[in-house]
């Protein structure tokens, strides 16, 4: 009888043990649950992007006034490309916004963002155009 009482026991564990570790979300306190969309990014979760891989090159001593300037891009949204080529931000519509176009290119195809570095992470391009698809505020 002892030996099914502890089988019994071993078994509930596992089972409880299984279904802690389902891989289903179970919404416990210090879980991060949340999904970003584009309504939840902002311009204040991608600025850091654009200042950590654009700026360098696209600031205010050399763009002011073109849209060019990504230190604020804010400036970006409605503004075309100097030489044309679209705006660089066309809000809640990234498939038609510029810098979508340049910053997805494969290294070494002309255009492609940022010229001569590396390639922005995956994430960061979701970032973006989750932003865009947000409305760009």
């Amino acid at each position: 009888m002892r030996t099914l009482t502890v089988l019994m026991m071993a078994l509930s564990l596992t089972a409880c043990e299984a279904e802690v570790d389902d891989g289903e979300d179970s919404g416990g306190a210090g879980e991060d649950d949340t999904e970003t969309t584009g309504e939840d990014i902002t311009a204040s979760d991608v600025q850091p992007i654009f200042d950590d891989n654009c700026v360098s090159c696209h600031n205010a001593q050399d763009f002011t006034g073109t849209g060019s300037d990504f230190s604020d891009i804010s400036t970006m949204v409605g503004n075309e490309l100097s030489g044309g080529g679209g705006d660089y931000v066309v809000a809640g519509d990234p498939s038609s916004s510029a810098i979508v176009d340049r910053i997805s290119r494969t290294g070494g195809t002309a255009g492609a963002m940022p010229q001569g570095g590396p390639a922005l992470d995956q994430a960061d391009i979701d970032a973006i155009v989750g932003w865009i698809n947000g409305g760009a505020q």
